[in-house]
């Protein structure tokens, strides 16, 4: 992907920069949320030095893997089970947890 090769610098020729910090959520996916949260502000961090002009974020953006909300397609969602309720609230609490 782009955003993981290119700079601000690089585009700058062409006046061109990030508009936004993607979402990085999987780099927490295959460890312990704390340890996760260390690989998300990295990414976070890095990203933020390589595109200093950017000043939003993308937040949960599709955080569930190759789905679009079934509101969009005016489906109401069946409940959450507690399993995936748990994994929303931990990914919430991680969320919260590293507030400036």
């Amino acid at each position: 992907m782009a955003y993981n090769t290119l700079t601000e610098a690089d585009m700058a020729p062409w006046k061109v920069t990030a508009s936004q910090v993607p979402w990085f959520g999987k780099l927490y996916a295959a460890t312990n949320l704390e340890a996760g949260q260390h690989l998300y502000e990295e990414a976070v961090r890095e990203y933020r030095k390589n595109f200093p002009h950017c000043t939003a974020a993308v937040v949960f953006h599709e955080s569930l893997p190759d789905s679009l909300p079934l509101e969009l397609g005016d489906v109401t969602p069946p409940p959450l089970t507690d399993a995936q309720t748990k994994a929303a609230k931990e990914r919430w609490d991680m969320q919260s947890s590293s507030s400036p």
